[in-house]
């Protein structure tokens, strides 16, 4: 594209943008002839257009905004089909003059030191990089709370923070997960904005909404590499818990037995991409994800990474979303049967551990482990005297406990594997299913969870464990069972995962 056809689109757009003002909506502007163009030098032409406009619309300046410029600064350089540099000169020349009518801004969601890398010009030399990409709490608080406040939405400050959290001020991150949260607002006819509705709308946007890949975690360009994946990687891998990074000494430490070499300058350019967050800490600062969001895109990204690689995706990642359903009716009846059987003094010891609240948190500490819980639901027939209470102390557990009739066999399979379809239905974001059962009544369910991709992980008692889910336990997508009596009643509470099922258990139920 030549100088004059650059400038022609460009009036043909000032032009455009002019007319949505009201005011403006229906005066004539003076658009300059094919003759002048030949008379003057194009960005000549287009100085004296701005002139003109100025006094046509009587007022005292004009105010260009050329935004996400990164993209004419890549159209330049690009050897297909180049812009010709003539923008740039054009662009110096106002910089330099800082007096005058018409004053210019150019904003992009590209890092100045990756942009000018991309074409050799002059006109860097006339430029500082002035950083307002990520906004501050308070804008943050701003811009999600003032377009509805008109219509009586509030924000929990829980709710905020969350927000602050998931993304550190990243503009777009900010406003499509306020956006996918409020939606929610209006299905549920409510208008108080909590945390876990930030929590929904983030899974529901890491899994449907691809613009990540563009407006933060960017490899399609080349402005993310493999080398700064792997760092990004290795610090998800060796940081004890979500959020909490690893110092630099110990992440040169790890990039080292992986290869990697010169972390300093790999780290210089993720902080410059704003993917890197430096936490100062006397003379060993930590390195951690930049938001929790970005963390959880990540997280996911090395599960892929892991799968496509011929591995299994762990089922134990902690920032990913997770399914916890539980049977509660064959989980309680259960584990009040192994207690019935214990010695009467550990009985007594353990006794506390059936009252509904104790066992709904410790399960629910259980399925912590394996990730963040999303998804929350108990299924029994809460009528029946043994559970009486049950279903309001679920709720305070924050469990969804939904309600199993009496007018069909198995009440509480059938309804919860309607939830399981439910959750696959409707949040493909969540990767990981902890169902607490021992029926066998879930195969057909499981198999189509390992269908899709997800991890299965199943609570059960070693009596009560069907024998058909001896099926389940071999192959790349093999589901893992946690012994519910082991984890319940443990002294020392055992991981699950050091309690993995084998075939050999089978032969002894």
């Amino acid at each position: 594209m030549s100088d004059i056809e650059f400038v022609g689109q460009l009036i043909r757009e000032s032009i455009a943008e002019v007319r949505k003002v009201p005011e403006f909506s229906k005066l004539s502007i003076t658009r300059p002839s094919r003759d002048v163009f030949e008379l003057d030098p194009p960005w000549i032409v287009f100085d004296a257009f701005l002139e003109n406009l100025r006094g046509e619309t009587a007022r005292r300046h004009v105010l260009v905004c050329f935004d996400e410029v990164q993209f004419l600064v890549k159209r330049i350089a690009d050897p297909e089909d180049p812009i010709a540099d003539g923008y740039l000169s054009w662009l110096r020349g106002k910089i330099q003059k800082l007096q005058g009518d018409v004053f210019l801004v150019c904003t992009g969601s590209e890092s100045y030191s990756v942009m000018r890398k991309r074409y050799e010009h002059t006109m860097w030399a006339n430029m500082e990089p002035y950083n307002i990409s990520f906004v501050s709490k308070d804008a943050m608080e701003k811009i999600v709370t003032l377009p509805v406040m008109n219509d009586g939405v509030i924000w929990l400050q829980e709710a905020l923070d969350r927000l602050w959290d998931m993304t550190e001020g990243h503009p777009w991150v900010t406003q499509v997960l306020a956006e996918k949260a409020t939606e929610r607002l209006n299905k549920e006819r409510r208008r108080l904005v909590g945390p876990n509705d930030i929590d929904r709308a983030a899974d529901l946007v890491l899994a449907t909404d691809q613009r990540v890949n563009d407006l933060w975690w960017n490899e399609k360009e080349g402005l993310v590499t493999t080398t700064h994946r792997q760092v990004a990687f290795l610090i998800l891998q060796n940081q004890a818990e979500s959020r909490l990074g690893i110092a630099e000494s110990r992440l040169a430490e790890v990039c080292q037995k992986g290869g990697v070499r010169t972390l300093g300058k790999y780290l210089e350019e993720m902080s410059d991409l704003e993917v890197l967050t430096e936490v100062k800490e006397g003379n060993d600062p930590r390195w951690r994800i930049r938001g929790a969001f970005l963390e959880r895109y990540l997280a996911s990204l090395m599960q892929r990474a892991i799968q496509e690689s011929g591995g299994k995706p762990q089922a134990h990642a902690p920032n990913q979303p997770l399914a916890l359903l539980l049977d509660w009716e064959n989980v309680k009846i259960r584990l009040m049967d192994f207690h019935r059987d214990m010695p009467r003094a550990k009985a007594e010891k353990f006794k506390g551990r059936l009252e509904s609240f104790d066992l709904g948190n410790r399960l629910l500490n259980i399925a912590s482990r394996y990730g963040e819980p999303r998804q929350r639901w108990a299924v029994a027939n809460w009528e029946k005297p043994f559970f009486s209470g049950d279903q309001m102390v679920l709720k305070r557990c924050r469990y969804w406990p939904d309600i199993a009739g009496e007018d069909k066999d198995n009440a509480s399979d059938h309804v919860l594997r309607e939830k399981i379809h439910y959750v696959l239905r409707n949040n493909p974001e969540i990767n990981v299913y902890v169902i607490a059962t021992g029926d066998g009544d879930y195969g057909e369910v499981i198999k189509t969870l390992q269908e899709q991709g997800k991890n299965v992980v199943l609570l059960a008692t070693r009596k009560a464990l069907n024998e058909v889910y001896k099926y389940y336990l071999t192959g790349p997508d093999r589901i893992q069972i946690g012994w519910l009596e082991d984890l319940v009643f443990g002294e020392e509470e055992s991981s699950i995962e050091a309690k993995s099922a084998s075939r050999e258990t089978f032969s002894a139920l």
